[in-house]
């Protein structure tokens, strides 16, 4: 089932949740519908973000487009942040972390 098609009851009961999607994805328009319903219901923080010129899959490409390595390396960021209650990493520390292996 798509979390598109959930119900605003468990919406409200989401994680933190951390969307990135590609300006070229064909899925951009669901993305952006899910992110304000969950926006809209959840108590949790909502980040939501397209990244220019990139396609659906996106984050395969890590290490061939820098967009790509750097999107990697947010959702690395984001998921160090909600599994450890660790602080985000900044700016110039994901820049450090490089390419992703």
């Amino acid at each position: 089932m798509s979390p598109q098609w959930a119900p605003d009851n468990l919406l409200r009961r989401f994680p933190p949740t951390h969307i990135l999607v590609g300006e070229f994805d064909p899925l951009l328009d669901d993305s952006v519908s899910f992110a304000r319903r969950l926006k809209g219901a959840s108590t949790s923080s909502v980040f939501f973000r397209v990244l220019p010129g990139l396609p659906h899959g996106f984050l395969s490409f890590q290490n061939a487009i820098e967009e790509s390595t750097e999107a990697v390396n947010t959702v690395i960021s984001h998921l160090r942040c909600n599994l450890t209650n660790a602080p985000p990493l900044t700016e110039e520390e994901l820049r450090k972390m490089g390419k992703v292996h």
